[in-house]
């Protein structure tokens, strides 16, 4: 765990591990804890495998709504989100843009140049409980581009999902549409293959996620019963200011499918 303003980083222990395995740690379920310092951005780097495991349970132990941290953490290879806060998939939660301060609890970034996602964790009343942990699940990604003979006034982006979604046989919530670029002008042709006009079109990039069965109620669980899970709360001091370092624990529970 590195903290972003001044590169300071600390190495986080495993608390709990059931499987030992030579893969690393994606394929066990083990707990891990770091320490945070609210209002901080920290880049969180699991070095035993080049992959965020396919599930994780994300909790920051803060009863303060007003304290929040931002995570970023590289992906190694493209692969799309899943959120879930209180057993409830949180979609609206995904951004678009960078993360900015004062965002929601669950918000969250796919960043597809640096391959990494960025994600927002808030205090909340039983937050020292527990509650309200973010479940991730990492989904696996195609993409692909497309030509399209429309400009960008006339391209609808929720007709473009439908429509694949329809073609490939999948929800419309595995597609995403994520660029739009200029084509250019290029030749249209008839059903002939002669060539009509000239006619604008634009260069649609999108995404086709993997859509795996629901999660049981088990992992979904806003405080799991046989989490292993342990509350800390350290106060520390930084610059002759007093501050609180909540721990920020995430346990990884992925198991070998």
């Amino acid at each position: 765990m590195t903290r972003k303003l001044d590169g300071i980083f600390e190495d986080t222990l495993v608390m709990a591990d059931d499987v030992f395995c030579p893969r690393g740690v994606e394929y066990g379920r083990s707990t891990y804890q770091a320490r945070v310092e609210p209002g901080m951005n920290y880049l969180l780097q699991v070095t035993a495998t080049t992959n965020l495991p396919r599930l994780s349970r994300w909790d920051l132990f803060s009863g303060d709504t007003v304290e929040e941290v931002k995570i970023y953490t590289p992906l190694a290879r493209l692969r799309r989100p899943r959120l879930y806060i209180f057993g409830r998939s949180v979609g609206m939660l995904e951004r678009k843009l960078p993360l900015l301060d004062g965002d929601s609890h669950g918000a969250h970034f796919l960043d597809r140049e640096k391959m990494q996602l960025q994600l927002t964790l808030r205090g909340l009343p039983d937050g020292l409980l527990g509650s309200g942990s973010v479940v991730m699940q990492l989904l696996e990604v195609i993409t692909s581009q497309v030509a399209l003979f429309v400009d960008f006034d006339t391209f609808s982006e929720r007709l473009f999902i439908q429509k694949v979604a329809a073609t490939m046989g999948v929800h419309e919530r595995c597609v995403f549409v994520a660029d739009l670029q200029s084509g250019g002008q290029r030749w249209q042709s008839g059903t002939d293959g002669r060539r009509l006009e000239l006619v604008t079109t634009i260069l649609v990039t999108f995404e086709i996620s993997e859509d795996p069965p629901a999660l049981s109620a088990d992992v979904l669980r806003d405080v799991p019963e046989d989490s292993g899970f342990v509350i800390f709360l350290f106060w520390g001091c930084l610059k002759h200011h007093l501050f609180v370092e909540f721990l920020l624990l995430f346990a990884l529970f992925t198991m070998v499918e």
